[in-house]
């Protein structure tokens, strides 16, 4: 009595947690991709004001992200459709985190001047996933999903 309630347990877990009632059901784990960063800080504001400006993009395809999130401290700034912003702050060490859904956030600490403009490039990768497939051939995808996580790995260097 006991083994049958073991299978049950192992199909509902194979499944990532969809009950489909497909032979043709797949689970599988597909790698992302990590997030950078890129910072310049070589002109100078005639503010009072250290300023950070950036833009967020996609790490696959350098397309603009719309509404990325920067945190820092008690502060939420989003940026705007084309995935732009612009912070004045005053000279101090700040930790800011960079985010948006679906993609790997990335953190950075950064010590702003007086009057020192820094500028950011934020590429936010792909977050990892689990992805819930319905195929007539599992063996062929999954030889496509390792392919494309190797290139992934050998591309971003996961």
């Amino acid at each position: 009595m006991k083994k049958p309630k073991l299978y049950l347990l192992i199909l509902i877990f194979c499944s990532c947690g969809t009950a489909k009632n497909t032979k043709s059901d797949i689970c599988l784990y597909e790698v992302g991709i990590p997030s950078i960063i890129e910072m310049k800080s070589d002109s100078y504001s005639t503010s009072d004001y250290g300023i950070i400006r950036g833009q967020f993009l996609n790490r696959a395809d350098s397309l603009p992200i719309e509404n990325g999130l920067i945190k820092f401290a008690e502060f939420i700034k989003i940026a705007d459709k084309n995935g732009e912003f612009t912070i004045d702050l005053s000279p101090d060490s700040y930790d800011v985190e960079f985010s948006f859904l679906g993609f790997n956030k990335i953190s950075k600490s950064i010590n702003i001047k007086n009057k020192e403009i820094v500028n950011l490039k934020i590429y936010l990768g792909i977050a990892d996933s689990w992805t819930d497939f319905e195929t007539d051939n599992p063996r062929k995808l999954k030889k496509y999903i390792k392919k494309q996580n190797r290139e992934r790995k050998e591309k971003y260097g996961i």
